[in-house]
């Protein structure tokens, strides 16, 4: 249709050319004409109009300028009328066009909304259709979960089955035991055992109890009173003064702590707009005290240096995307000396090309210069939330969270990957990939008794379930990788912090819950033997976000979003 009006609107200006052109031919022969007339009008100015009808009573000169002025005449009124024709045509071919160019211009915003009604629906049945596929896949999983369930209690009833039988059995033997020996004491003065007291003992065998510690670190000393829900906590010491500095809406303030009170110190202001995710880092590098903010500005990452007891502005990094948890800093000495890194973990970027946010794009490690932190190296991960580092022997090991697979489904299955450093520090090299996959809010790293351990924070299942196993690994010495220890149960777990009070190991991991369990945190130890983590206290939160320890000589404090407890 649209094709048609373009040739049509063609023709209709071919037409108004050829009626200008003709106009303009007609517009001049009329002036020749008109010429002519004013030189017969001279010869006829004494004659009347009604005397020229009696032209043959006149010589013959007089009648053939009277004839060709009255034929003179007759033209011009006959061309006066094609000209106001072909003006009327004319100006019906300029009407006819205009409509033209107004619908044709209809047609290409009707085209334009078209392709985009047809872009959103397609984008819509595309949604639809992954709903779709991700709800199979869910229900597939969900069938595979009730058959093993079913296998399982199967199982467990047939063993429960055939304890019976077994004690069943033991029961008449000892039955029979019982009536002999009642027969063989009858009036004989022979005692008889307390049969029922040695079968408790046999079925009841006495288990050793596994370490339990009564220390109570539910005990608040202190509530931080703030208008908007904090984003990142830590706590701090400079110069023997304890601070505390958070992270909302409205910038980061630090505070002073002391006799468990905290009191107003600096407001660094800022712009975090929509992006949740600030997180805040605290590091001494060479006698200098840096904190960095991550999402201060829309894009930016911005890194303050103490400088005259206030932290002063150092260094900005652009990165466009969001970068979540904070940055991770580090060093290590490798044969060109001792190197400081910043590592920036990315989460996700717009795509403007897809209308959405995707996660696999690189993450980057800075290095320090000697004046201020470049670009060191990229590292492909996705949607990562944090990063861990640890040394072991001679070689630092860092781990990549990462919490999205950059698929439809399921979206949530994806490894947690661990890089090494080189020798001569120049560069990092994929070292491995971690056991159980999920989406990971947090890697934690810590040596404690002689070992090394790494625990993988899972926020999500790999099908999208709040509730599920955080995994727990151990270095092994023997093929130089983590191996899985244990798994402990968490529910939408965010953060983990490990601390040690008492010469015994301890670590908070802070639960968001769900709609039937509010925000909790869980308090883990090691058990007496060592060989497995166990719950030590469970206590409610306020959101179940973030946690922070700070330990110094006698004194030590464990944060639970906007709580600070006393250990």
């Amino acid at each position: 249709m649209a094709a048609g009006l373009k040739y049509s609107t063609l023709c209709l200006v071919a037409s108004a050319v050829h009626i200008f052109l003709h106009t303009t031919n007609i517009l001049a022969q009329r002036n020749t004409i008109l010429s002519r007339c004013e030189n017969l009008t001279s010869s006829c100015d004494d004659l009347e109009e009604d005397t020229c009808v009696y032209t043959f009573l006149l010589p013959r000169d007089e009648q053939k300028g009277c004839i060709g002025f009255r034929r003179s005449v007759i033209i011009l009124r006959q061309q006066d009328k094609e000209i106001t024709a072909l003006k009327e045509k004319a100006e019906n071919c300029l009407a006819t066009l205009v409509d033209h160019e107004s619908k044709l211009a209809d047609l290409v915003e009707f085209k334009d909304l078209t392709e985009y009604q047809d872009r959103k629906q397609f984008r819509r049945l595309q949604r639809q259709q992954e709903r779709w596929e991700e709800d199979l896949i869910r229900q597939q999983y969900i069938i595979e979960t009730h058959k093993r369930d079913i296998e399982h209690l199967s199982l467990e009833k047939v063993r429960q089955q055939n304890e019976l039988d077994r004690q069943n059995k033991r029961i008449e033997a000892l039955e029979q035991i019982l009536s002999s020996l009642q027969g063989l004491g009858t009036g004989s003065g022979v005692l008889v055992p307390n049969v029922a007291m040695e079968t408790q003992s046999q079925q009841t065998p006495t288990v050793s109890p596994e370490y339990v510690d009564q220390t109570d670190f539910t005990e608040s000393v202190f509530n931080l009173t703030v208008h908007d829900p904090i984003r990142s906590i830590i706590m701090f010491e400079i110069n023997c003064v304890s601070y505390i500095a958070y992270v909302t809406a409205n910038g980061t303030d630090i505070m002073v702590f002391e006799n468990y009170t905290a009191t107003p110190y600096q407001h660094i202001s800022a712009e975090p707009g929509d992006i949740t995710y600030n997180g805040l880092t605290f590091f001494k590098m060479e006698d200098q005290y840096f904190l960095t903010v991550t999402n201060c500005r829309l894009g930016n990452h911005c890194i303050y240096r103490w400088e005259n007891g206030t932290f002063e502005e150092f260094q900005v990094i652009f990165l466009s995307g969001i970068h979540s948890w904070g940055i991770h800093y580090f060093h290590t000495l490798t044969s060109q000396g001792r190197k400081h890194f910043l590592v920036l973990p990315s989460f996700s970027k717009y795509d403007t090309r897809l209308y959405s946010y995707k996660h696999d794009i690189d993450s980057v490690i800075f290095v320090w210069n000697g004046e201020r932190f470049v670009t060191f190296q990229t590292i492909p991960t996705s949607g990562a939330r944090s990063v861990a580092s640890v040394a072991i022997g001679n070689y630092v090991y860092i781990c990549f969270a990462n919490s999205f697979s950059g698929k439809v489904w399921p979206r949530y299955k994806v490894y947690s990957e661990i890089y090494k450093i080189a020798v001569n520090g120049l560069s990092f090299a994929r070292h491995q990939l971690l056991e159980l996959p999920g989406a990971s809010a947090m890697a934690v790293a810590f040596h404690f008794g002689g070992e090394t351990y790494l625990v993988d924070v899972m926020w999500q299942g790999v099908y999208g379930g709040l509730s599920t196993d955080t995994p727990i690994y151990i270095w092994d010495e023997d093929s130089a990788q983590f191996v899985q220890h244990q798994t402990i149960q968490t529910l939408n777990a965010r953060m983990l912090c490990p601390f040690i009070v008492k010469n015994q190991l301890y670590f908070v991991v802070t639960n968001s819950g769900d709609s039937e369990n509010g925000p909790f945190a869980v308090i883990y130890t090691r058990s007496k033997s060592g060989a497995n983590f166990i719950e030590h206290q469970r206590f409610q939160a306020t959101r179940g976000h973030h946690c922070a320890v700070y330990q110094r000589a006698d004194e030590n404090y464990l944060i639970i979003d906007d709580s600070v407890l006393e250990l």
